[in-house]
């Protein structure tokens, strides 16, 4: 099972219709995946995919607590929804919230329970990826828009990391960022973690400005980074899809965004 993080520390990069769509391309083309919410904020992925989040009884941080508690990993089969055919979700809600502060206390050597836990906190997403790691070909981790607990440990857990990128100058900054936390933690705790590549997302060909980024992108970092050839127009399909319960290939599948994330897939296969 191929682990790859969808991770940017800035919001409305198109982050989590990235990780929808990109698991829904692959599951489309045989492959088994699993998509999992690490993001405990509303808009995620499984809110993106037509789920309550607040509805659900057992979500990942259930599984999280179990984990630290308990030492067990229990929770997992009961957690995974059945999205669609070779597409399993692995759901979030708020709590997760809680669970992020709790991994923060935990790595402070405080614990909850005044003891340290046999699990490290920063890996406990890896620790439950293994738990499945027979079941799927991919699992797709959907991170926060933020450097936090929750996104280290989805970094911490994969094999690869993709980075979403929006056609625009201030996002830079917050690649750089994203970047300089990969290798930290790739220098202290996945020596094997690979960058998959940077995506330019909500992309608009006629514009001058994305032509411009395109260029910069290129130039400043295809030397070391990979830049996915195809873009992530910017569409009204894609904004349409949050909360519809479907990916791009149910609600438009001759989209040119459709077209886009079957591109991605194809290219994201032939890296594994």
């Amino acid at each position: 099972m191929k682990k790859i993080s969808i991770s940017m520390a800035k919001g409305g990069v198109g982050k989590t219709s990235t990780a929808v769509n990109l698991s829904a391309a692959l599951a489309r083309s045989g492959k088994r995946v699993l998509l999992l919410d690490c993001d405990p904020q509303q808009g995620n992925a499984t809110l993106f995919l037509g789920h309550n989040p607040n509805g659900l009884k057992v979500t990942v941080a259930n599984v999280i607590n179990a984990l630290l508690d308990l030492g067990v990993t229990d929770y997992i089969k009961e957690a995974i929804i059945r999205q669609s055919e070779n597409l399993d979700l692995l759901p979030a809600n708020p709590k997760l919230e809680a669970i992020q502060n709790r991994l923060i206390a935990e790595k402070s050597n405080i614990g909850l329970f005044g003891e340290e836990t046999e699990i490290q906190p920063h890996e406990v997403m890896k620790t439950i990826l293994a738990e499945v790691e027979d079941n799927y070909d991919y699992a797709i981790l959907d991170c926060p828009p933020s450097i936090s607990m929750l996104s280290i440990n989805a970094l911490v857990a994969a094999d690869s990391v993709l980075l979403p990128v929006e056609a625009h100058y201030e996002c830079y900054e917050a690649l750089v960022q994203t970047l300089d936390v990969i290798r930290k933690i790739k220098a202290n705790w996945n020596p094997s973690l690979e960058i998959e590549g940077i995506l330019l997302t909500k992309y608009q060909s006629r514009t001058r400005l994305c032509r411009e980024i395109r260029e910069y992108t290129q130039k400043n970092f295809a030397s070391k980074i990979r830049v996915f050839d195809d873009t992530v127009p910017s569409s009204i399909r894609v904004a349409e899809l949050s909360g519809m319960g479907v990916s791009i290939f149910e609600h438009s599948p001759d989209s040119e965004a459709a077209l886009a994330f079957e591109k991605l897939a194809e290219e994201v296969a032939q890296n594994a």
